[in-house]
């Protein structure tokens, strides 16, 4: 894809002159890709095949999602239902078995998601997911190493550097612009 986790956290180190920690930098990268996974609009958007299988409602989201973004069945996007709408739809809904139109997350289990009806036929569709990632593309990678490197910084060690942390946040804000990303991906 492009620039690793283990690169950017050499190379921000490198660039404190090797005053920081790895693991506080290796924190401080999981943080951010984090954040911007969280993101209305989020940089990294990824696919997962999803084997629907007939009679079969409930699936676990992929290990690595952090943010489900929608499922498609058959290239028809499912929309997303609560499960008060559900019971008031029709209280016997678990019951029911067709082509999925929505879908349900579990709110005892986020990890688990209903489709709605129980699909009559087996197929593939998609998982639309953001995740967490150790490679970054090149337009991210800039900004996630100014944010590790101001992080570092302003953390209270022996090589805390306030004033550093400071002009490593202007360039930080620089890079997230050209990076397209707005305020609201700024912690």
């Amino acid at each position: 894809m492009g620039i690793t986790r283990a690169t950017l956290i050499t190379f921000a180190n490198t660039l404190i002159n090797n005053r920081g920690s790895t693991g506080t930098l290796g924190i401080a990268f999981d943080e951010v890709v984090e954040h911007m996974s969280q993101l209305d609009n989020p940089p990294i958007v990824s696919s997962t095949d999803l084997a629907i299988t007939a009679g079969t409602a409930r699936y676990s989201r992929p290990t690595a999602c952090i943010k489900l973004l929608g499922i498609f069945d058959r290239g028809r996007q499912l929309r997303p239902i609560s499960h008060h709408e559900l019971n008031a739809y029709n209280i016997t809904w678990r019951d029911d078995t067709g082509d999925p139109v929505a879908y349900y997350v579990e709110e005892d289990n986020a990890d688990s998601v209903l489709l709605y009806p129980t699909p009559s036929t087996t197929s593939t569709g998609q998982w639309l997911h953001t995740q967490s990632s150790t490679d970054l593309p090149d337009h991210l990678a800039i900004y996630v190493l100014c944010s590790m490197i101001r992080r570092e910084l302003a953390y209270p060690s022996d090589h805390q550097d306030k004033e550093m942390s400071a002009v490593w946040h202007k360039i930080e804000d620089i890079f997230a612009a050209l990076a397209g990303l707005t305020e609201e991906s700024k912690q």
